[in-house]
């Protein structure tokens, strides 16, 4: 059967004599949802919370915080986003097939003593494309995807039929703030709520669909060894991973060919006729479904199994555990799907900023990050300083930057001398009020500073420019200000004379800029600044998850010094991202910015790339750990015509996401020193290509318009390579 599917509804004039009978014998339900009901144990919601839940350092984005995580898991007996397909007296007894994986049922005659299965095998896998396409209607555009196929019948009441991706619109005001939309209030019943409501209702169907998977089919599980293959004893796949045609990114339906020979689902009619409808079959009751554990949301360890084939142990491990471990994996990949589905709709920007909303309890956070810029102003460059250049390589990149930031944002410009270690720190500002001064020829035009207009405790001060205290005019190359002083790489030391800053006016009342005293060590200039930066963001309100630093630098100094202020950084929960113009970048310093969550962008001294490019790749990183659309899960992302990006293998491999792409493109990595493997996944096609990038011979790919790609860069932990899209 290719076409209709009608609901598993029951006469509705009968409703209460069904919940009766429901009460009485348990349903053939897979995974339950509410607990104590029916024999169920909330396994759905104990699933959904060991693979979800912010534990064991995991943060936001990659984990849900916990009211949200109670609206999609459901708490003390509610359904939640996840169980709403289970919560038949909202859907007036009516069901679906498709959002349980059921009736995907076949054995070979091989497997069926020797005899025809009653199904076949070819309508049996129309059943698993049934809940393929079901749950990719779910995380898209709704049942109108597939118009004239079953899911643009009539569902059961309090059904939603809109997609989560479409709902996501919604969440994200035209100036990329997100949409007050607090967590805790759904319900789930197929009616529009607020905005972030309407994108986790249609998930919690693809979860349930997914999680259901691995108790309604045999792809982890294994056959009593004891017993020979039959329909009350069918095979077991004993797949330890998830099954890749459950990636909802796939545009076309698996083939009968790419599904393993013997997987089988289970036979299910509704509880009141499945003895009669599937005797002879697998049967979902008895023969498959692996129900009722008890699931520790700490671990994911299963005890007390009940289902008969749940009780079954192969090699140590119950199939009770092998499809909980399934499930898990699952609900986790789903959310990394619709982490990077959100990017690809919306672009990195606004999808991180969706993914921030849906992920926090409190969605206010995600609209202001404070951000330091901390911009070396020195020019290596004897050439642009003779022709009088408007903007070093460093400025320029800093201004492309600025223009990225939204009005939301906050962002503080330090700007530094590598040369000498003079520093120029300003306070929080809107971006659109931010000047790039030079730290140490003074400053072109008056600092902003924050006042009050001399009331104390102010709750509103206003922004006004005020000019430099005393002291801080140009001041020749030989005697700049206040800071032990260090050479231009390669050069003698100079040596300088100190001037004293005078008290600034008295016309304002302006708030105080923390600065970290320099160390005084020759090459520290940039560590100094990074330490500067962090006092900058210890005095800014705001969540340490919306903090990041941005370093565009033309030399780097002592790599030890600056390896710890980068630790130091990202142990404060700060993201710290690095450009380095005119050299390399040690590894030790890759590493550390890696382990910040940030990315390094290398150029020539003199690039003439331009600086928007720069921009792009910071941006494609997440400026916080909160505006990185993919957290942990992913390195940066890689998007056309920025600029290459440098990374090192962590644990033996990398995994990028590649940003929307309008055009064909052209993936290009280098390796360093040694040679990475490179594997590039098209999750719309379900193709992996892979190739190996050695020094000198760099790994080319080609990239079709609106793939949907990802990039997994291997080898021994701590290979260095660059990776762009162009």
């Amino acid at each position: 059967m290719t076409g209709m599917m009608s609901a598993r509804t029951f006469p509705l004039a009968a409703a209460a004599v069904v919940t009766a009978a429901l009460s009485l014998s348990p349903p053939a339900f897979g995974f339950g949802t509410v607990n104590g009901k029916l024999g169920q144990r909330s396994e759905h919601e104990r699933i959904t919370r060991t693979a979800l839940q912010c534990a064991n350092g995991a943060q936001a984005p990659e984990c849900f915080q916990s009211a949200t995580l109670d609206s999609v898991a459901g708490k003390n007996g509610t359904w939640g986003a996840v169980g709403a397909a289970d919560n038949m007296p909202q859907h007036l007894a009516a069901d679906e097939d498709f959002w349980h994986c059921d009736n995907a049922d076949y054995l070979s005659p091989a497997n069926n003593g020797g005899k025809s299965y009653s199904q076949s095998r070819s309508k049996a896998l129309d059943r698993l494309r049934d809940c393929i396409k079901w749950g990719r209607a779910m995380l898209y555009d709704g049942a109108a995807m597939y118009p004239g196929d079953l899911l643009s019948t009539p569902l059961p009441m309090a059904t939603p039929h809109w997609g989560a991706l479409n709902a996501a619109s919604t969440l994200v005001n035209p100036d990329g703030s997100t949409v007050a939309s607090p967590s805790g209030t759904c319900t789930f019943n197929g009616i529009h709520g607020n905005a972030k409501c309407n994108v986790l209702e249609p998930w919690g169907y693809v979860l349930h669909m997914a999680e259901d998977f691995y108790s309604h089919t045999n792809w982890a599980d294994r056959s009593d060894p004891s017993k020979r293959i039959s329909a009350s004893n069918p095979p077991g796949l004993g797949n330890a991973g998830v099954a890749p045609f459950l990636d909802l990114r796939r545009v076309s339906m698996p083939a009968d060919n790419e599904i393993p020979a013997d997987f089988t689902g289970g036979c299910f009619s509704g509880v009141l006729t499945n003895w009669l409808v599937c005797r002879n079959r697998v049967a979902h009751t008895d023969d498959v479904n692996k129900d009722k554990e008890l699931i520790n949301t700490v671990d994911g360890s299963v005890s007390d199994p009940v289902s008969p084939r749940s009780k079954i142990v192969a090699d140590g491990v119950s199939n009770g555990q092998r499809a909980v471990n399934g499930a898990v994996a699952e609900a986790r990949r789903q959310w990394s799907v619709l982490r990077s589905e959100l990017v690809q709709r919306y672009g990195v920007q606004r999808g991180a900023a969706m993914v921030c909303a849906l992920s926090m309890d409190d969605t206010r956070v995600c609209n202001t990050r404070n951000v330091v810029a901390v911009v070396d102003t020195s020019d290596p460059s004897r050439a642009a300083r003779a022709a009088q250049a408007s903007d070093t390589p460093a400025v320029a990149a800093a201004r492309s930057l600025i223009g990225e930031l939204t009005p939301n944002d906050r962002l503080s410009m330090l700007t530094f001398d590598s040369s000498t270690g003079d520093q120029d720190p300003d306070e929080f500002l809107a971006p659109t009020e931010v000047k790039i001064d030079d730290a140490r020829r003074g400053d072109p035009e008056p600092d902003p500073a924050t006042t009050d207009n001399g009331a104390p405790d102010a709750p509103d001060p206003s922004v006004v420019l005020q000019a430099d205290p005393p002291g801080t005019t140009p001041t020749p190359d030989d005697q700049v200000m206040g800071h032990d002083h260090e050479s231009p790489e390669g050069s003698e030391p100079v040596e300088v004379a100190p001037v004293t800053a005078q008290a600034p006016p008295a016309a304002a009342k302006v708030v105080d800029v923390p600065v970290r005293p320099a160390s005084g060590r020759k090459g520290h200039a940039p560590a100094d600044a990074l330490a500067s930066a962090a006092a900058l963001l210890e005095n800014q309100d705001g969540p340490t998850g919306q903090r990041g630093v941005v370093m565009v630098t033309n030399r780097l100094g002592d790599e030890k010094a600056l390896v710890q202020r980068i630790d130091e950084l990202a142990a404060a929960g700060t993201s710290v991202s690095l450009v380095r113009f005119g050299g390399g970048v040690p590894d030790a310093v890759v590493a550390a910015i890696e382990r910040a969550r940030g990315t390094v962008v290398v150029l020539p001294a003199k690039a003439d790339r331009d600086p928007d490019a720069v921009a792009g790749a910071l941006i494609g990183a997440g400026l916080t750990r909160l505006t990185d659309p993919m957290g942990a899960d992913r390195e940066a992302t890689l998007g056309a015509g920025d600029a290459p990006i440098v990374g090192i293998t962590d644990n033996g491999v990398d995994a990028h996401l590649v940003a929307p792409l309008q055009d064909r493109a052209e993936l290009v990595i280098r390796a360093a020193d040694d040679p990475v493997r490179v594997s590039v996944t098209d999750a719309a096609r379900g193709t992996t290509r892979t190739e190996t990038a050695r020094p000198g011979d760099p790994a080319t790919l080609a990239l079709r318009a609106n793939g949907r790609y990802e990039v997994r860069i291997g080898g021994e932990s701590g290979r260095v390579y660059t990776a762009a899209v162009s």
